[in-house]
């Protein structure tokens, strides 16, 4: 299937205390999205 775009949510109401973007980058779907990017897809 084929996707316009990755949408990750974020926002933090009281700041990341819990490093959850720091923790996420770790995740192994981040290099899935890593590579989307790197061949032109978008990710807000």
């Amino acid at each position: 299937s084929r996707f316009d775009c990755v949408i990750l949510p974020g926002g933090f109401s009281y700041g990341d205390y819990l490093r959850a973007g720091a923790i996420a980058r770790f995740s192994p779907v981040m290099e899935a999205i890593t590579e989307y990017v790197n061949t032109g897809g978008l990710v807000i």
